[in-house]
């Protein structure tokens, strides 16, 4: 749930105040540069407004300081990870893997760091192995 929801607050901008987000999302060409530019024009950012949300819609507290925790720039990789550490973590390999709203392209090196900070054995074996799942499901949604 927190995985699916740490962004609500992005749509609720985008529909709330248009004009805002058309400016901020031009300006911004990352995650971080996103928050920055919220905080500057709006005065709080998405990941605010998403767990304002989510207490409304009383989500489990976990859930929400998930998504305030999204909004950090850097963050120890200290096992166990928290749920925000795993959702950000997540959010991080999507990005990298040019599955986001940015146009970051792809960042096999990004990637591959987060895996290992994780332990997981291969990451570059894993990396190959999501790209084609995930190309599989794209392929599976456009027919």
């Amino acid at each position: 749930m927190a995985g699916l929801l740490h962004d609500i607050g992005l749509p609720l901008i985008a529909v709330g105040l248009p004009e805002q987000f058309r400016a901020i999302a031009s300006e911004a060409g990352t995650d971080l540069q996103l928050v920055e530019w919220e905080r500057e024009v709006l005065g709080f950012t998405h990941f605010d407004l998403g767990a304002e949300m989510l207490a409304r819609w009383n989500c489990p507290p976990v859930v929400q300081e998930a998504t305030r925790f999204c909004e950090r720039a850097e963050f120890p990789y200290d096992p166990p990870l928290n749920l925000g550490a795993a959702v950000k973590t997540a959010s991080l390999l999507a990005d990298a893997n040019g599955i986001s709203m940015f146009d970051a392209g792809e960042d096999d090196s990004v990637t591959a760091a987060l895996l290992e900070s994780l332990e997981i054995s291969a990451p570059m074996e894993f990396i190959a192995k999501f790209k084609m799942e995930y190309s599989g499901m794209q392929a599976c949604a456009a027919a």
